[in-house]
């Protein structure tokens, strides 16, 4: 089994296990591991969590579970997020990218250790 398989069939359990999503283990799967640049890691961890969300959203909405209230500031953040995180990535070095990473894990690693004492 090659690392692709192996991450591709653990790394969702990972995240699911430690109360995070998927992409913060799996950018640095792809980035690490499978030699994957950073940025395209990047990508495709947010791709792959569109595919999954709109499947979901799908779903809602033929059960009637969609509040059009709630979701449609939602979208329109999602599109202005998705056009302003473009033009940064595109203007952003590659080594900048990695100290946000860094931050932002040790940040979520910070969190998750003290929720574990919290209970």
């Amino acid at each position: 089994m090659s690392i692709t398989e192996e991450s591709g069939a653990v790394v969702p359990h990972a995240g699911i296990c430690a109360g995070v999503g998927g992409g913060l283990i799996k950018i640095p799967v792809m980035y690490l591991l499978m030699g994957v640049p950073l940025k395209v890691a990047a990508a495709t961890s947010n791709f792959m969590i569109g595919v999954t969300a709109s499947a979901s959203a799908f779903v809602y909405y033929l059960n009637g579970n969609i509040d059009a209230a709630a979701a449609v500031p939602v979208a329109l953040g999602v599109f202005g997020g998705a056009a302003v995180g473009t033009r940064i990535n595109e203007r952003i070095s590659t080594r900048s990218l990695k100290k946000v990473f860094i931050f932002v894990f040790i940040y979520i690693a910070i969190q998750m250790f003290i929720k574990g004492f919290r209970g």
